[in-house]
């Protein structure tokens, strides 16, 4: 029953925990908020988000209409005029209108004063011209259509890209966080441990005058503390290799980071629901992509329909043949391409396949990496608890050695090995406290919660 009742009061004192365990600290969320900020990945994907909604742009602007103008100029090697058997016959045709006008025979001779007109050259030997042309899509065979909406799936796969990116950023900088607060809590476990040796030094220096210890035991609580003065220093340097790196990845100043006192505690993640993870979304999107591109290759095969016109602004080096503007419908089908769209279409559906078989090997990694991550949480909690047992005992152990020491009933390396014996009990308490909170944020990652859950 007494154990049943310890049981009991250490289950209360972790769900005691538990509110303050599951406040996101401010401080981090800022932090991975910075990171968020200055990471080149989420960059570039935005970059690239832009170009997709470039692209949805340009799709919708197919049935813009285009208009060009151009000067050109052209110098032939000769002018272009009729051979001179039609030139012949052209003026005699124009000797006879006039004959006929003028009521003589056809045979009569044109009078003096009447001249014949030249016939004019078809084109001159130089060539300026300045042109204005339209173009009109009017019908595209619905690729404009498919293809603005194959950008949409393509930006909303970017997203979630950039969600995935978000995932692993925010994961880094917990994990860093969270280092840091065991770093804390354990140098605040050897300055209290060294604390309690600097008392117990002064008891030996006590017990020496009064003939009850050797300047050896004094040594030995010397050495014990010069070892506690190694773990410092190791820690420091911890410290000071976790700090550049959140500077480094949040571009914060490290004075200010210096500052942080985050603090660790257990989690307990009780929420079971598991929503669909972003690389899932980000396959599906890319699916629906890859269908509508398929499509797009198929159009080719689709009736398309343009408008388009000209018009000439100078019209002096007009040849007799050509029009100062034309306008006109063009209907363009392709009826035979020597298959290349079909076989276009059909690598595309190969790539879908491949995308579907990706996403049905994700979904089950994804299942079974739930299942290890509710595994290890359990195993984390347990571990903890155990660790949590192992303290106090420790505690205890320390507690009756130093009263047997003080009574003459021990040496002081028995109570010395007690006190290494709990300082690293306690060392093992903080660090299954960090793996506890750990595989929580793995369960989290596994069930598409993290995100939600940091901010």
């Amino acid at each position: 029953m007494k154990a049943k009742y310890i049981s009991i009061a250490f289950i209360s004192l972790l769900w005691s925990q538990v509110v303050f365990g599951q406040r996101v600290d401010n401080d981090l969320k800022l932090l991975i908020n910075e990171a968020f900020n200055n990471s080149h990945q989420l960059k570039i994907n935005t970059y690239k988000t832009a170009q997709v909604q470039i692209n949805r742009t340009m799709a919708r602007q197919t049935f813009l209409p285009k208009i060009s103008n151009s000067a050109t100029y052209t110098r032939l090697n000769d002018d272009i005029a009729f051979p001179q058997d039609t030139k012949t016959l052209l003026l005699g045709t124009q000797g006879l209108l006039i004959k006929e006008a003028l009521s003589l025979p056809f045979n009569a001779t044109l009078p003096s004063q009447v001249k014949l007109k030249p016939v004019p050259i078809i084109q001159s030997q130089n060539i300026f011209k300045i042109t204005s042309g339209a173009q009109w899509i009017l019908f595209s065979g619905f690729k404009a259509s498919l293809s603005a909406k194959a950008t949409q799936h393509q930006e909303k796969g970017l997203s979630f890209l950039s969600q995935i990116e978000k995932i692993n950023i925010a994961k880094d900088i917990w994990e860093t966080y969270d280092k840091l607060a065991l770093v804390n809590a354990s140098e605040q476990v050897i300055k209290a441990t060294d604390n309690y040796l600097e008392e117990q030094l002064r008891f030996v220096e006590e017990a020496i005058k009064n003939g009850l210890a050797t300047p050896l035991d004094r040594e030995k609580v010397n050495l014990a503390r010069q070892k506690l003065t190694l773990k410092k220093i190791e820690i420091q340097g911890n410290k000071k290799l976790l700090i550049d790196k959140l500077s480094m990845v949040t571009l914060q100043e490290k004075t200010n980071l210096a500052l942080l006192n985050p603090t660790i505690a257990p989690i307990f993640f009780t929420d079971t629901i598991t929503v669909e993870r972003p690389e899932l979304k980000a396959l599906s999107e890319n699916i629906q992509a890859i269908e509508l591109k398929r499509k797009i290759e198929l159009t080719e095969y689709i009736p398309k329909l343009a408008a388009f016109g000209q018009y000439e602004w100078r019209k002096q080096n007009l040849s007799l043949f050509e029009p100062r503007w034309f306008a006109g419908v063009r209907l363009q089908w392709t009826m035979f391409d020597g298959l290349t769209a079909k076989n276009e279409a059909k690598k595309t559906s190969i790539e879908k396949n491949i995308l579907l078989e990706q996403k049905k090997d994700a979904e089950e990694k994804i299942s079974l990496a739930v299942s290890k991550a509710e595994v290890d949480e359990r195993t984390a909690v347990q571990k903890m608890i155990t660790a949590k047992q192992s303290a106090a005992l420790a505690e205890r152990i320390k507690l009756l050695t130093e009263k047997q020491f003080k009574n003459g009933l021990t040496s002081i390396r028995e109570l010395l090995d007690a006190v290494a014996e709990q300082e690293k009990a306690q060392q093992d308490n903080l660090t299954a406290i960090f793996e506890q909170r750990r595989a929580v944020a793995s369960l989290l990652e596994a069930k598409g919660r993290l995100l939600n859950f940091l901010q």
